[in-house]
């Protein structure tokens, strides 16, 4: 394992987004709309998300949704699984949904099709980790929030995992063997 990003540059980063976040909303926001719906993709966006919403200066609610599509392997199976775990309706809701990587754009599409259906007023993404690699044919996805670009190789820790290790480490890894 090689470090890619420390811990400090991370945290650096996330207050970073909270900032563009918060201004964004802030911006567009009505007093009479619900906060911001948060929905966290787990497993492997619930570190990010915890920082992040504590550094937004707007209001906010937060939200799961479980997506897989790499089980316990380090290559993605193309097969996208969700599971809605929402006690919120998002009708009419701006929702922005926080994402630990995005990789082949295969599970962020496929979640936001299934968001679509329940009539937000708005999506947007913001993503932790944007891997350089070309997205999959017919992914188009666009992300609105970028935490960092990471090279094409598997990484792990800050809430990234391989085969369910390496979550609790507070850096981002490169990882060859698990």
């Amino acid at each position: 394992m090689q470090q890619l990003f420390s811990a400090a540059q991370i945290r650096t980063r996330v207050q970073e987004l909270g900032n563009q976040i918060s201004a964004d909303y802030a911006a567009r926001m009505t007093d009479d709309e619900p906060p911001v719906l948060l929905l966290g993709v787990l497993r492997g966006a619930f570190i990010f998300l915890a920082d992040l919403c504590r550094e937004l200066t707007i209001p906010a609610e937060i939200e799961f949704i479980q997506a897989a599509s790499y089980g316990q392997s380090t290559q993605s199976s193309g097969v996208v699984q969700l599971q809605p775990l929402l006690n919120t309706s998002l009708a009419h809701r701006k929702v922005l949904v926080v994402e630990d990587i995005i990789d082949s754009g295969r599970s962020l599409q496929r979640l936001l099709e299934y968001l679509h259906t329940q009539h937000p007023q708005e999506i947007r993404t913001c993503v932790m980790c944007d891997k350089q690699v070309p997205r999959a044919a017919g992914c188009d996805v666009q992300v609105d929030y970028t935490g960092l670009t990471v090279p094409p190789v598997f990484i792990a820790g800050y809430g990234l995992d391989g085969a369910q290790g390496q979550r609790h480490l507070p850096d981002i890894w490169t990882c060859e063997d698990f």
